[in-house]
C-alpha cells in the first residue's frame, strides 16, 4: 500500500511537532528556535509590482527549503511498525505498508493500514484517497480471485499493476519491464536535446558534460536496484539509447561489462606482484587509513566508515587533512578528483543486514566483501581473487608479513563472508579463485 498525502509539508502542526521534539529529548532552545521559524510567517502575493495584504501563517513548513522534509520526518517519526510479516516503510512524505499475507490471513496488514490512517487523522495529515494505491504481488501458482479492496476513511483504494515509488517503477510481476519502459522513454527525449546540441556544433567536453548531467543521470537512476535483474531484451534497449558513438558509453559497456571493471583493494601493491595481480586497475577501493596515490585514469572509490572519512576526502584534495584516527592517515592524496566515487553508507548497512543477516560475530562487513556485493549488483560476471585466510585462520595481505598471529578476521565476520562466497561460487553466481 503506497500512501500519498495532500500538501504534506503544509500540514505540519508546530505545536504537535514541539511536543514530539521534547519527548525525543531535543534541546529546549533548539525546539524553541524551530517553533519560532515555523510560526507567524508573513506571506503575500506580488504580481507586476502590486502586492496583496500580508497574512501570518503558523502551519506547515516553508516549501522548497532543506529543512522542510527533515522536519516532516521528525513529525512522523513517532509512528513505526516492523514485524517479520508486515512493516511500514517511510522516506520523508513517501510512506508504504508492506505486508506478507499467508493462507489468506490479512488481519495484521489491514490493521496496520487502519492504525496508520487513524494516526494521520490525529496528526492533521490528510491521506489523498485518489492517489493512494495498492500493489498486490501474488506468489500463488493457481489463479485466485483478487483480494477485497482496502478501505480508508470509507473509500476503497484502487489496486494497480504498476506504481512509481521513489523514482523507480515497480509492478505486480516483480520484473523491471515497466521501469525500463520509463527509462527508455525519458532517455530518448533527452537524447533528442543532445542531438540538437550536436547539430549546433557543440562538441567535446561540453557535450560529455551535458550527457553525464542530463541524460545519464536519468537513465542510470536507481541502477543499484535493477541493473543485475533486467532481461537481456531490456538491456539491449538500454544499449540502443546511446546512439552517439562519439561518446563511447553504452549501458553495458559503462556499467555491466565484466572486463571494464577491475577493482583493487586498499593498499594492494602491484609492483613486484604483476604475475599474480596484473597491472590494470579501473576502480581502487579504499578508506582514509588505507589510502594511497592513484594514477590519473583510476577511479577512487571511498567506503566512508565514519563522518571524518568524508571530511578527509575533501581536505586530502585541497588544504590537507590533519585529523586523528586509530592509525596514521595521509594528509594529501594524488588522484583524479573527477573520478572520485563515494559509496552510500546505506549500502554498507544493506550488506550487513541483508547479506550477512546481522551477523553478531562481526561488527560490520569487510571492505572486500562489500566490494564483492557491489560488483554483483553492477556486473554480468564477477571473478574473485585473493579473498580468504591463511592456514591459521588469519586474514593477511600478499604484500606484507602478518605481525599479529591472533588477529583472525578482526572486527569482521570473516567465516560468514567466506561461506557466502563459497555458496555463490557453488551456485555459479561468481568465479572464486582460491590460489591453491
Amino acid at each position: 500500500m503506497f500512501f500519498d498525502f495532500s500538501s504534506a509539508f503544509n500540514t505540519i502542526q508546530p505545536r504537535l511537532l514541539g511536543d514530539k521534539l521534547q519527548l525525543a529529548g531535543v534541546d529546549h532552545h533548539l525546539t524553541t528556535w524551530i517553533l519560532d521559524y515555523l510560526t507567524h510567517r508573513p506571506q503575500f502575493v506580488r504580481v507586476q509590482g502590486f502586492e496583496s495584504d500580508r497574512l501570518l501563517c503558523s502551519t506547515g513548513a516553508p516549501q522548497g527549503t532543506v529543512l522542510a522534509p527533515f522536519l516532516f520526518t521528525l513529525y512522523t517519526a513517532d509512528f513505526s511498525y516492523n514485524t517479520p510479516s508486515c512493516h511500514l516503510q517511510k522516506f520523508s512524505d513517501d510512506s508504504a505498508v508492506v505486508g506478507l499475507i499467508t493462507d489468506g490471513d490479512d488481519r495484521e496488514y489491514r490493521g496496520l493500514i487502519q492504525d496508520f490512517a487513524d494516526w494521520c487523522l490525529r496528526n492533521n495529515l490528510q491521506i489523498n484517497d485518489g492517489k493512494t494505491k495498492e500493489l498486490v504481488v501474488d506468489f500463488r501458482r493457481c489463479r485466485h480471485s483478487p483480494p477485497a479492496p482496502v478501505s480508508i476513511q470509507g473509500t476503497d483504494i484502487d489496486t494497480v499493476k504498476s506504481y512509481k515509488y521513489l523514482g523507480v517503477h515497480l509492478n505486480d510481476s516483480l520484473d523491471w519491464s515497466d521501469n525500463t519502459n520509463a527509462l527508455v522513454k525519458k532517455g530518448n527525449s533527452r537524447l533528442f536535446l543532445l542531438r540538437r546540441l550536436r547539430s549546433f556544433g557543440v562538441q567535446g567536453p561540453l557535450l560529455r558534460t551535458f550527457y553525464d548531467s542530463v541524460v545519464a543521470s536519468a537513465i542510470f537512476y536507481g541502477i543499484v536496484c535493477w541493473a543485475s535483474s533486467i532481461t537481456d531484451r531490456d538491456r539491449r534497449r538500454m544499449d540502443r539509447l546511446d546512439t552517439l558513438t562519439a561518446l563511447g558509453s553504452s549501458f553495458s559497456e559503462r556499467l555491466l561489462h565484466p572486463r571494464c571493471v577491475k577493482e583493487r583493494m586498499n593498499t594492494g601493491y602491484i609492483k613486484g606482484f604483476e604475475a599474480d595481480v596484473g597491472t590494470r586497475t579501473t576502480h581502487h577501493i579504499m578508506y582514509p587509513e588505507s589510502a594511497m596515490d592513484l594514477d590519473n585514469s583510476t577511479h577512487l572509490m571511498l567506503f566512508p566508515f565514519k563522518i571524518q572519512d568524508l571530511e578527509w576526502l575533501t581536505k586530502a584534495f585541497t588544504t590537507g587533512f590533519y585529523g586523528r584516527s586509530y592509525m596514521p592517515v595521509k594528509a594529501n592524496i594524488k588522484a583524479n578528483k573527477d573520478l572520485v566515487m563515494v559509496i552510500n553508507p546505506a549500502f554498507m548497512r544493506y550488506v550487513h543486514d541483508v547479506w550477512l543477516e546481522k551477523e553478531k560475530k562481526g561488527r560490520y562487513p569487510s571492505t572486500g566483501f562489500m566490494a564483492l556485493v557491489l560488483s554483483l549488483h553492477i556486473c554480468d560476471e564477477v571473478h574473485v581473487f585473493g579473498f580468504g585466510a591463511d592456514g591459521d585462520g588469519n586474514w593477511s595481505h600478499y604484500w606484507e608479513k602478518l605481525k599479529n598471529k591472533k588477529l583472525r578476521t578482526g572486527v569482521h565476520p570473516g567465516n560468514r563472508e567466506y561461506a557466502i562466497i563459497q555458496e555463490l561460487a557453488e551456485k555459479e553466481k561468481l568465479k572464486f579463485y582460491k590460489g591453491w
